[in-house]
């Protein structure tokens, strides 16, 4: 485990581990051309291959008593915004000082 940074006072805990499995199957197995394939066919295939291969895992977050426990995909996200909002807030400073400076400010 990685213990990040704090935001806000919550602790991050950074860990592949992190993933949300879905309702969406892996792979999808498609009615081809057959004369004879029917759709409780399909349905039997199509459990078969879900068995095999599983429902698709996403990144996400869980809370813990640790903190945040988060996916790195999704840490990374978290970290482009706050450095956007960073950005945002450190042009809306210094623009206040330059008016402060040259005298414009209200």
């Amino acid at each position: 485990m990685n213990f990040s940074s704090h935001i806000s006072g919550v602790g991050f805990v950074i860990s592949p581990l992190a993933l949300e499995s879905t309702q969406e199957p892996a792979k999808i197995h498609t009615q081809t051309g057959r004369l004879f394939c029917t759709a409780s066919y399909h349905r039997r295939v199509q459990k078969k291959w879900v068995k095999r291969w599983g429902y698709v895992q996403r990144p996400c977050v869980f809370q813990s008593e640790q903190g945040l426990i988060v996916h790195p995909e999704v840490m990374k996200q978290i970290e482009a915004a706050t450095d956007r909002a960073a950005v945002k807030i450190r042009s809306r400073v210094e623009d206040r000082l330059s008016q402060v400076i040259r005298g414009d400010a209200p």
